[in-house]
Parts: C-alpha cells; sequence; structure tokens
C-alpha cells in the first residue's frame, strides 16, 4: 500500500511517506506556528519525488488539537487529494497516542486544549469509555494518563508523554484503511470538540 500522512494537530508539523507497506520518507519540525511555513513546502518535495496520483490515499489528523494547526492540515490535505483523485484517511489524535499503548486496565488520553486545559478521552483494554471532554489537568484523578502537546508531568509514574509522529497514521491507516478510507473529501472536517462540557471535578 502506498500512502501518505499528514499531521498538524499541536507544535510538531510532519508529512510521512509509505511505499508497499513500508515506511520510507519523513520531513518533520516541532517548531512552533509552523505549519502554514513548512507543510506545503514538504509537499512539494514530495509531489516531485513520488507518483502520488498512484497512491492509495491521503491520511490527515483531525485532531483534537490547534484549531489553526488542523484547519492548515486539513485544507493542503484537501487540496492535495482533489488534484491525484485520492481519498482522505481521517485519523483523531486520541487514535494517534492509543495506538502503541497496551494497557488492560481504565486510562486517559489527553491532547492539550489551552493553558492547563486538555482534551480528554478515557479507555478500558483500548476501547473508548464515553464522549471526550475538556479537562483541568490538575484536577484529573487516575492511575495513568497518557498525554501529548504541553508537558506537565515530571517523572510521575504512570503519566506517559506522547509525542506525535505522522509514521503511526500510517500504520494506522494501513491496518484500518476499509473502515476509515473516505472518497468524499468534503464531508471530512476537524474534530474540533466544541461542544463538550468543560468537567472541572472529574
Amino acid at each position: 500500500m502506498n500512502l501518505l500522512s499528514i499531521l498538524s494537530v499541536d507544535n510538531t508539523s510532519s508529512v510521512s511517506v509509505m511505499i508497499n507497506d513500508k515506511i520510507v520518507d519523513n520531513f518533520s519540525t516541532d517548531d512552533y506556528n509552523s505549519h502554514s511555513k513548512v507543510l506545503p513546502g514538504y509537499l512539494v518535495k514530495i509531489n516531485s519525488k513520488y507518483d502520488l496520483g498512484k497512491f492509495d490515499g491521503i491520511a490527515i489528523s483531525i485532531g483534537p488539537g490547534s484549531y489553526t494547526g488542523l484547519r492548515i492540515g486539513l485544507s493542503l490535505a484537501k487540496g492535495l487529494a482533489f488534484s491525484k483523485n485520492l481519498p482522505l484517511i481521517p485519523i483523531t489524535t486520541f487514535d494517534i497516542i492509543n495506538y502503541k499503548i497496551i494497557n488492560e486496565s481504565p486510562y486517559w488520553i489527553l491532547v492539550h486544549s489551552h493553558r492547563d486545559f486538555y482534551f480528554a478521552q478515557k479507555y478500558n483494554n483500548s476501547i473508548k469509555i464515553d464522549e471526550p471532554f475538556v479537562v483541568d489537568i490538575n484536577k484529573l484523578e487516575c492511575d495513568y494518563i497518557y498525554y501529548s502537546g504541553k508537558e506537565v508531568y515530571k517523572n510521575e509514574e504512570n503519566k506517559t508523554y506522547s509525542k506525535l509522529n505522522s509514521d503511526v497514521m500510517l500504520q494506522i491507516a494501513m491496518d484500518n484503511y476499509n473502515e476509515l478510507c473516505i472518497q468524499d473529501i468534503n464531508s471530512v472536517s476537524p474534530n474540533y470538540i466544541s461542544n463538550v462540557k468543560l468537567d472541572t471535578n472529574v
């Protein structure tokens, strides 16, 4: 399978390429507010190096995460998908982080929103429980936390920082291609989680 992935949900701007089921290329930076500056350049390089018209799709991060980053990444993905007649494979930030977690106990995945607030999704044995919401990380009490964005826990047991990676998106896209692939690219939208409650008493 030949796939392209675009990640832009936090400070990381990253693009990866899979050819014949193997990841062969990656461009990435953690520079703040770099999405509009570097992602177009990354895609120009990839377009000149690979025949994207023969790819099976474009995996795109749809959030939750940075409002601006999501908007820029999805706009670029849609434009490229339209020009090359490719489907999109939308992948949530929670699924990117959850991909390599092996934990049979209940745990939370957190994605930084603003200040000390995080988008929160509860899991039990890798299965999502209830709907996501926004929480003050200082008031979240649980045994296991996996999180991305602003690093707040320093060497605390069972609190794991997860750096987002566009390579992981390719693995998710390949493993779940039939389920996630969307031909109607205009139907794909960012997962802003804008209509959820702010819970300060978890």
